[in-house]
């Protein structure tokens, strides 16, 4: 019995020794030396033709819409549409700002495109660890402005 306890006692000790390791110091994260990491990423899967799908995902109501096929292009043509001018130092951000989130689905990897306000969104994906892209939307052509988009697609379809 005595055997029994003190192996029982050196096996909790041990445990508990392990919740208190400091591995995160191991974990390198990257750091974001460019204001458009995320939008290169989301480039690139567009160019390389890889399926996707969008929602827009409204904040003051908490509805989900599914963006259909042929509303696609906009979200193509809005960051085909971005120069570097576009790209802002990051704005405070405050969770009761955000309008909508665009909600970019690749197969691997999902990519959250929050309205702000008219003209200042960000992009960051669902697990990102770098800091996010800010866009200025004020100079985009009206077609592309993604918090138009964003109404339209709230008005014209029921949600999820």
């Amino acid at each position: 019995m005595k055997k029994l306890f003190c192996s029982l006692f050196f096996i909790i000790i041990i445990s508990l020794q392990g919740c208190s390791a400091d591995f995160t110091r191991y974990i390198n994260l990257k750091d974001n030396t460019s204001k458009n990491y995320y939008y290169n990423e989301i480039i690139k899967k567009f160019s390389s033709n890889e399926p996707f799908e969008v929602e827009v995902f409204d904040n003051n109501f908490y509805k989900t819409f599914k963006v259909e096929d042929e509303y696609k292009n906009i979200i193509t043509g809005f960051f085909n549409s971005l120069t570097s001018d576009n790209f802002i130092d990051p704005i405070e951000k405050k969770a009761d700002e955000k309008l909508f989130e665009i909600v970019i689905k690749f197969k691997y990897k999902t990519y959250y495109v929050t309205i702000i306000d008219e003209n200042s969104i960000y992009i960051s994906p669902y697990d990102g660890y770098i800091k996010s892209d800010f866009i200025d939307m004020s100079k985009i052509d009206k077609n592309y402005n993604l918090y138009s988009f964003c109404k339209f697609i709230t008005n014209k379809k029921e949600p999820l």
